[in-house]
């Protein structure tokens, strides 16, 4: 349709385009969009092969779908730390895992004794928590279904969450 088969060695050709056409506003950044989207239509073989078999009407869907992407926000990486799964020291093996929601966070896990590791029974909880904001790097979570304190302060360090009496989650 727009060349020879893709796998030919012969150079790609375009039609001429006529010289009273209309000025390329937008020619350098569907320029950069098509680049970045021949890797992904041609499934990562983009340097492998040629691109002479593909049609620029794929190519510039591709582009128009590239650029129609919102980018994401600055928040995004800021509530990334307090989601996933941690170690804690106390309870070696034993699951601890965090989910937020906006400023809901859910904390599930399960605990033995002392530890999960080595097939001892395990009971499993569900706790909630709270964020102050989306920034925070503090977390209130409420332990009094375990029998622990009702608004307890986890500390994100970079790494984890610090509790008040040192012990620390660290994430996986």
């Amino acid at each position: 349709e727009n060349g020879p088969p893709p796998n030919s060695r012969a150079p790609c050709k375009m039609a001429p385009r006529p010289s009273n056409s209309k000025p390329r506003r937008l020619l350098p950044a569907l320029l950069l969009a098509g680049a970045l989207a021949v890797p992904v239509l041609l499934g990562g073989r983009a340097f492998a092969e040629g691109v002479c078999g593909r049609g620029r009407r794929e190519l510039l869907a591709a582009s128009a779908g590239a650029l129609a992407a919102p980018p994401a926000g600055p928040w995004v990486a800021r509530a990334a730390p307090w989601s996933g799964q941690y170690a804690d020291p106390r309870h070696p093996g034993c699951r601890r895992e965090i989910a937020v929601d906006g400023l809901n966070v859910r904390v599930e896990g399960s605990d033995g004794t002392p530890g999960c590791s080595n097939g001892e029974p395990q009971r499993a909880w569900r706790l909630s928590a709270k964020l102050e904001s989306t920034e925070s790097e503090d977390v209130l979570i409420d332990f009094s279904p375990k029998g622990g304190p009702k608004n307890l302060l986890g500390k994100w360090d970079g790494s984890g969450i610090v509790f008040p009496d040192g012990n620390k989650w660290s994430k996986k």
